[in-house]
């Protein structure tokens, strides 16, 4: 019994690599910093997470965040976009030569002008 035990676990373990969240917040900083209008808020979501590509989408109580993710584990940026029409790029400080200038942009140019 024991042994089904340790090998379940090891198993288990071995499987497991648990997806970065973005805490603490103080940790990422800010990059990008908008307004749009409330109406357009899914549609900036949407595209945000079209460009982005690897990401985890969650629904929190007044906003929604995109987070890109390196091979799905590390977060390397994250965006809120808030009901309001605020909007929010964090870029995380664990970034050893990824580049993300694309995603930047293409968070810009959706903030910009969302398609329609």
């Amino acid at each position: 019994m024991l042994r089904h035990v340790a090998v379940a676990t090891l198993v288990g373990l071995a499987g497991c690599q648990a997806a970065q969240i973005r805490h603490p917040q103080a940790e990422f900083k800010i990059v990008s910093e908008s307004r749009v209008e409330a109406v357009k808020v899914g549609l900036v979501a949407d595209c945000i997470a079209d460009d982005f590509k690897t990401f985890k989408w969650s629904r929190r109580v007044d906003r929604t965040r995109i987070d890109l993710a390196d091979n799905a584990v590390q977060i390397t940026l994250s965006a809120d976009i808030f009901d309001s029409g605020r909007v929010v790029l964090y870029e995380s400080p664990n970034l050893f030569l990824i580049p993300l200038d694309a995603h930047k942009a293409a968070f810009e140019r959706c903030v910009k002008s969302p398609p329609p």
